[in-house]
């Protein structure tokens, strides 16, 4: 069976590149898979994101588009998605991307829910913690006369996230990004990203810097370990207040038994006082490295790849003879057009369909509930939140006719490490909950927060003095050594 072949009004070639068909369409550009060919049968297929035919003449959008190219383009890492080159064919600019075989952690949270599974502790650490350099690496970027550029990327969420399956984590859509070196910028107030992903700052249109993004990273653990939204309210508004009064359910409280040590990151993470959270990006990967150090998680790209296709089957390359058709979503952001707008959706791309996993306890009434955990999930369960006293306003004012957030939302649920398994912590992980942190420190000595359904973000992590007492035993143990030898061999 041959590829696909592009669909009616997609052109055959752009560039140097063949179009192999269209994957999605947002409000600034169409996006298409194309091949790249050369001497010796070379061969590279890429993504291109092209300017659409009515907003190519408007010097706005073309800037923008410009901007968004020249900022990807300087970075280079292992966890950013690649821009290979831009440039201009028949009056059109465009942009060439690396093309990652894998799905977007949004996608892997509500396949998750649909099928009744649970994701692994291991692995959503793990994905976190690829996205967290992914996006260090921009925050320390520097321009070519040495000074930061101060690159926020402003949209991290699920969807922006990528998961291959390879096991690779990629953070996808500097679009909206601000940096210094940006012809445009954002006029001061504006509200820019996926409202249930907004720092506090952000929803009131204050500064913001690379601490923004890191809030934005804590929701994302919250969410791939708890299985529930942090933030979504009922409409727009209400996310923003929620999330500027810090009205969170705490982990441990969502799921039973969620390790302590590992609340405490995500807390710090969302904490709503920018100087109590993690500084930099790296501070959360050390904090997540040592947790899984202590808990004794050990995953791995090979891991990642087989829960992969455990989860959504074995998914053959697009351009491969033989790839079958599946409709796939691919989200295309575009708050640059409508910054009112959540995110837009496109059913797109002819995909190989999922293989049917049969799985231990998941039959008919397990698919039930996984579609109605999904409908939670994108209604906002508030089931297990109690009453609490929320400012009268936010400091800011929302613009008007916006649309409720979309993106998944589910029901409280119990936390496994294998697919399959009770979304609850066994004893071995009541034990590791009691372990003390290890290999970074704290900002400030706060006290334990209280488990009650709501909570106030405003945390550090406390040391264990565990610790303290057992080095001084040791010490006292080798000294009382010392002392017997010195005297059996007077």
């Amino acid at each position: 069976m041959p590829p696909p072949e592009p669909s009616p009004g997609t052109p055959t070639r752009v560039g140097r590149y063949e179009v192999i068909t269209h994957l999605a369409t947002g409000g600034m550009a169409q996006i298409y898979l194309a091949r790249q060919t050369g001497l010796g049968a070379f061969e590279r297929h890429v993504v291109l994101k092209t300017i659409l035919r009515e907003r190519a003449t408007d010097q706005r959008f073309v800037t923008m588009f410009l901007d968004e190219a020249k900022l990807a383009a300087t970075l280079n890492h292992q966890n950013i998605a690649q821009v290979y080159e831009v440039d201009q064919a028949d009056g059109a600019y465009f942009m060439a991307m690396e093309y990652v075989h894998g799905e977007n952690a949004r996608a892997i949270l509500e396949t998750t829910l649909r099928r009744g599974w649970t994701i692994p502790l291991e692995l959503a650490v793990m994905i976190i913690s690829g996205a967290a350099a992914g996006l260090h690496h921009a925050h320390e970027r520097r321009g070519k006369n040495g000074q930061p550029l101060n690159i926020v990327h402003r949209d991290v969420s699920p969807a922006n996230i990528m998961v291959g399956y390879d096991g690779s984590v990629k953070v996808l859509d500097f679009g909206i990004a601000k940096a210094e070196e940006r012809a445009t910028k954002t006029v001061g107030g504006t509200i820019k990203g996926k409202y249930g992903y907004m720092s506090p700052e952000q929803c009131k249109g204050k500064p913001i810097d690379r601490r923004s993004d890191i809030f934005a990273l804590g929701i994302c653990l919250y969410e791939l370990t708890t299985l529930r939204r942090a933030f979504k309210g009922n409409d727009d508004f209400e996310t923003m207040k929620r999330i500027v009064a810090g009205d969170v359910i705490l982990p441990s409280v969502a799921v039973p038994g969620y390790p302590r040590e590992l609340e405490a990151i995500v807390l710090t993470a969302m904490a709503n006082d920018v100087n109590a959270r993690f500084q930099t990006a790296q501070e959360m990967i050390e904090a997540l490295d040592a947790f899984a150090v202590r808990a004794k998680l050990t995953g791995s790209n090979t891991a990642m790849g087989r829960f992969m296709v455990q989860l959504f089957g074995s998914k053959k390359e697009p351009w491969v003879e033989g790839a079958s058709v599946d409709r796939t979503q691919i989200t295309e952001t575009s708050d640059e057009v409508d910054p009112e707008q959540d995110e837009k959706t496109q059913l797109i791309e002819d995909r190989q369909p999922a293989s049917r996993i049969t799985q231990p306890g998941v039959g008919y009434a397990g698919v039930v509930a996984g579609q109605q955990a999904v409908a939670e999930w994108q209604q906002d369960s508030r089931s297990g939140r109690q009453a609490s006293p929320r400012p009268s306003s936010l400091g800011f004012e929302p613009q008007p006719n916006s649309i409720a957030g979309t993106g998944p939302q589910q029901a409280i649920s119990r936390l496994g490490s294998q697919p399959g398994g009770q979304m609850r912590y066994d004893s071995e992980g009541a034990r590791r909950d009691s372990m003390p942190p290890i290999g970074w420190q704290p900002h400030a000595n706060v006290p334990p927060a209280p488990a009650t359904a709501t909570h106030k973000i405003s945390v550090r992590v406390v040391p264990n003095r565990a610790w303290i007492i057992l080095a001084c035993l040791m010490i006292a143990g080798v000294a009382a050594g010392v002392v017997i030898a010195w005297q059996s061999s007077g």
